[in-house]
């Protein structure tokens, strides 16, 4: 009996002590770099002092590299060679000048040209602490990089040029380069004819009859006429892709026209030499395609004149009527 009230009041103690106490869960977290930097093994090097001998006389050096090449490279080279020609271990000032030379408008050589002062390391040396001077030279602010200069020339091959125009003529002209003792320009041959409309209505002759001892004025209908030019076109940029010109030169106009007679004495060609002066210009339309516009003057001279006969023909004037006072044309030029 006893024991049963022992284990009853024992449930009851363990009941209630469950019942007033509660558990506590405590998480305590520590976090920690598991990786540490620590500085590779390295040489450390006292400064090395140089001293150079510069030349005071500013030298050139040229080359010329593979269009293919980046500029950078190019200049690497340009460097290198400038230090083999003078003999020299480094380039104070160096400057460099770029040119590229086009055939047909494609970029077939490029050359750099690198000026500067040659020098030479006299003495290299280690120290152990530096100069004040260079101490304080190195605290200076150097923020400013000096630009080396770099001229892009662009150097044209001068090309042969054949130009058909159309207007109140039809002209077909070659031009082509000319050095006149330093002065650079272009010759030219022209060639020009006129059709239908375009020529000349007749000629009117003055003629001073053997026969009579009269002078009477006859006319002869234009059949065909044509000219022959040369001489000098200069061509003056105006833009990159616009050129003036300037033309003069000698000109050979040649007619052909119903017979003019005296007598038994008849001719029905003739021909003028004279001057040609005019102007124009032409621009860009496609690589090496440029169109043109001319105008320019025939200017008459000294008359031939192709006689069938035995007898002499004394010819007071001689006048073509009708002929263009300027020739204005349009056309197409093509370089090669």
């Amino acid at each position: 009996m006893k024991q049963v009230h022992f284990l009853t009041a024992l449930a009851a103690v363990m009941l209630f002590a469950s019942c007033s106490n509660s558990e506590m869960l405590i998480r305590k977290t520590q976090r920690t770099n598991a990786i540490t930097d620590v500085n590779a093994t390295g040489m450390v090097m006292r400064p090395l002092m140089a001293d150079l001998d510069v030349d005071v006389e500013r030298k050139q050096f040229e080359y010329s590299g593979d269009v293919k090449l980046p500029m950078a490279d190019l200049r690497e080279n340009a460097i290198a060679g400038f230090q083999q020609a003078h003999q020299c271990d480094y380039v104070v000032d160096a400057s460099f000048e770029t040119s590229r030379k086009l055939v047909r408008n494609v970029e077939r050589e490029i050359t750099i040209t690198v000026s500067g002062l040659p020098a030479r390391y006299t003495r290299i040396y280690q120290v152990d602490s530096l100069p004040k001077s260079v101490s304080q030279y190195a605290r200076l602010m150097k923020d400013v990089q000096r630009v080396d200069y770099l001229n892009e020339i662009t150097i044209k091959d001068n090309p042969i040029g054949l130009e058909f125009t159309t207007g109140n003529f039809v002209g077909m002209q070659v031009d082509f380069p000319l050095n006149l003792n330093g002065f650079e320009t272009r010759g030219f041959v022209a060639i020009d004819g006129f059709l239908g409309d375009q020529l000349p209505n007749r000629v009117e002759v003055t003629i001073n009859s053997s026969n009579n001892a009269e002078t009477f004025t006859d006319f002869g209908y234009m059949e065909a006429a044509n000219s022959l030019a040369l001489g000098l076109m200069h061509q003056i940029p105006a833009t990159k892709n616009i050129n003036f010109r300037a033309v003069g030169g000698l000109n050979l106009n040649s007619y052909v026209f119903s017979d003019i007679a005296d007598g038994g004495t008849y001719f029905g060609a003739a021909s003028l030499l004279g001057l040609r002066i005019g102007g124009g210009l032409d621009f860009k339309i496609f690589r090496s395609i440029r169109g043109v516009g001319k105008i320019h003057k025939n200017l008459n001279g000294i008359r031939f004149i192709s006689k069938v006969g035995s007898g002499d023909l004394d010819i007071e004037n001689f006048e073509i009527d009708g002929a263009n006072a300027w020739n204005l044309g349009l056309g197409l030029r093509f370089e090669f």
